[in-house]
């Protein structure tokens, strides 16, 4: 019932969310990614590879340098004993399918964490699409970079983000919790993804400056939950 009531409803406010959608992508849009090094070795012994695939939260946007985004809480949170070597591939406005064609050609990683699928919400991609493009995703890693383990980032709470006007906050939000959900139950089925949330305490008060994108303390959660996956990961395989 939840499904066809937001069916309805995005076919009644059609011409007013289609309005506040191109107004929101204009203002998120005004802030640059994060700058720094695309790749680095942070901790002790023998580094795993690690890729950090995604959209403009990968890309650090919303702080100023990549220390303050994934890959400087991430290597902040590593336990002792356990070490990385990142590399960093991520654009701003990418999508699922935009990722796949991301994936480089040349390297081999041990694990790739994925930031994907807000704007999958924004672009009205379709719930099974999206998860058959993930699958496609997921694969494509494995042959191409041998990837044994894929950490998935979920998505954000959209329906919590300050600079989403209603009812598109709503509409998106209520979205974004279906994929999420979705996301969630394709990673308890296979044993070789790992998921970790977005749906954090106080999300719209830690945010950056322009309501969409994460501040600090979200990316130093984020770290932290990727940091834990890919310890239970390695204790897993030992």
């Amino acid at each position: 019932m939840a499904l066809i009531f937001d069916l309805i409803l995005r076919l009644a406010l059609a011409p007013l969310l289609v309005l506040q959608g191109l107004m929101t992508r204009k203002r998120a849009a005004s802030l640059p990614e994060a700058a720094g090094p695309k790749h680095g070795t942070c901790g002790k012994g023998q580094p795993l590879r690690v890729l950090l695939l995604g959209d403009s939260s990968m890309a650090g946007v919303g702080v100023g340098d990549l220390d303050q985004a994934l890959p400087g809480a991430l290597c902040r949170a590593l336990p002792k004993g356990v070490a990385i070597h990142w590399h960093l591939i991520a654009r701003i406005g990418a999508t699922s399918r935009d990722a796949i064609d991301m994936i480089p050609h040349d390297q081999t990683y041990d694990i790739a964490v994925l930031g994907l699928g807000a704007n999958d919400v924004t672009h009205l991609v379709p719930r099974l699409v999206w998860l058959r493009q993930q699958r496609r995703l997921i694969n494509t890693l494995r042959v191409r970079t041998g990837a044994q383990h894929v950490v998935m980032t979920g998505l954000p709470p959209i329906g919590r983000f300050p600079l989403l006007p209603q009812p598109l906050r709503l509409v998106l939000g209520r979205e974004a919790d279906r994929f999420d959900r979705a996301l969630k139950r394709m990673c308890a089925r296979d044993e070789t993804l790992s998921y970790v949330t977005l749906d954090l305490p106080n999300v719209a008060d830690d945010m950056a400056e322009d309501g969409f994108h994460p501040g600090p303390q979200i990316f130093a959660l984020w770290g932290q939950e990727v940091a834990a996956a890919i310890t239970t990961w390695r204790e897993h395989i030992r």
